[in-house]
């Protein structure tokens, strides 16, 4: 991940116990054009509050490409 250079979203659930936040953390401090969202209270799964997902994925996508 450390060489690629292009647009990157990270998005993650603050309450995801099955990949710790601390790794969306770390790919955003190596990637050099990356956006980091933290989702309050969303897991893994990310279907909580899905619009929110969906919207901050659908304007990173309509931006970058």
């Amino acid at each position: 991940s450390a060489n690629y250079q292009g647009p990157v979203c990270l998005i993650h659930g603050t309450k995801d116990r099955i990949v710790s936040v601390k790794c969306s953390k770390k790919y955003d401090e190596i990637y050099q054009n990356s956006q980091l969202h933290l989702i309050e209270g969303e897991t893994h799964t990310m279907h909580k509050k899905l619009s929110q997902t969906t919207r901050i994925l659908g304007e990173f996508m309509g931006k970058e490409f």
